[in-house]
């Protein structure tokens, strides 16, 4: 029960921010031109800020074996839900127009960066968490990072042209290799390599004594 109201309410408060910016985007508030600012701000440079902090502390030497797993989580992840498509196509005898909808709703969900809110809500409620929730959003930010940087080039290479109908070639590097991307890549090697973390540690001891 209390894991069924931990999830209840933090999935509830991501339905009030967005309900939230829906009545905002109605009365004009927020407008089209304010909205597609916002995102961009949000990918370009506080997500990215986020995941270079997240995987700076928590990618490690000791622990570089553990996370290529979940890079490979993401690609059975995909592997699968292509299965399962093929198997509802037989069973249901799916015609082709909609069996590329089919395929991507089981292989492709949102599996990218709204669970990152979500875990936010999730570590600060969580009675589990309670000793250290910052550490705890931290680490969950990290992992689902590292399982991005698999998911997301397949989003691209795979998703894309199974549902446009378009050749990989059309696809832009930018497309493929974006801000999030570049920033997970960068928190793991500053994470892993010694000289780097260890000039991190030393420049988060000395935020921490000037604050």
């Amino acid at each position: 029960m209390t894991i069924f109201l931990v999830s209840f309410l933090s999935v509830a408060k991501l339905v009030l921010v967005v309900l939230l910016g829906v009545v905002l985007g109605k009365r004009g508030v927020i407008t089209k031109e304010g909205r597609a600012c916002l995102s961009n701000i949000i990918m370009m440079v506080m997500l990215p800020c986020l995941l270079v902090a997240s995987l700076s502390q928590n990618a490690s030497v000791e622990n570089l074996g553990k996370l290529p797993m979940l890079m490979v989580a993401a690609a059975v992840y995909v592997a699968f839900g292509l299965l399962v498509a093929a198997l509802l196509r037989r069973v249901f005898r799916i015609g082709p127009e909609n069996a590329r909808i089919i395929g991507a709703a089981t292989s492709f969900g949102n599996a990218s960066y709204l669970p990152l809110p979500l875990l936010a809500a999730v570590c600060a409620s969580a009675p589990v968490f309670a000793d250290d929730p910052s550490g705890a959003l931290s680490r969950s930010v990290a992992y689902v990072s590292i399982f991005l940087m698999c998911h997301s080039p397949l989003l691209w290479l795979v998703a894309f042209p199974y549902l446009s109908g378009h050749s990989w070639r059309e696809l832009r590097l930018r497309q493929v290799l974006n801000m999030p991307i570049l920033a997970s890549t960068t928190g793991v090697i500053l994470g892993t390599v010694p000289f780097l973390r260890a000039l991190i540690v030393r420049c988060r001891r000395a935020v921490a004594h000037c604050d």
